[in-house]
């Protein structure tokens, strides 16, 4: 598994309405670590689905 990659527009767009609701902080480049990611992955999978 790859530790970071670029996601797809429609998860990049969900995952910046994340960061402007301060849901998620750890943002570089536009890319998002996976890892990063499941840190935060309760409140994402509550908010993606």
């Amino acid at each position: 598994m790859r530790e970071s990659s670029t996601l797809s527009s429609r998860e990049s767009s969900l995952i910046r309405g994340l960061v402007e609701k301060g849901i998620l902080q750890n943002v570089s480049g536009g890319k998002y670590s996976r890892y990063e990611l499941g840190l935060e992955g309760e409140k994402v999978q509550r908010f993606l689905h």
